[in-house]
């Protein structure tokens, strides 16, 4: 994926604070963002990002999906490749 087609770090943390005054602190829209915040930054090899972003992800999904939907899971897997890094 080129970077043109690829988000940048600021524009998902924008996309992120509108999500927040659209839809509220932990909507499943903001689960979202930040687990694209945290597959950029695991792109990117910084493990120590991708992990805050993707538990940040986990904490909010968890409170919309049960813990075998395949929303919990994909985070799950991304944590898994952080300790590869």
């Amino acid at each position: 994926m080129s970077n043109e087609t690829s988000p940048s770090a600021e524009s998902l943390l924008a996309e992120l604070e509108q999500i927040r005054k659209e839809f509220g602190e932990h909507s499943k829209e903001a689960g979202t963002c930040l687990y694209q915040l945290g597959l950029l930054f695991i792109r990117q090899a910084n493990a120590m990002d991708a992990m805050k972003y993707l538990g940040d992800a986990l904490y909010i999904r968890r409170m919309h999906y049960s813990e075998e939907d395949l929303k919990i899971r994909e985070i799950y897997y991304a944590l898994e490749q952080c300790t590869f890094m």
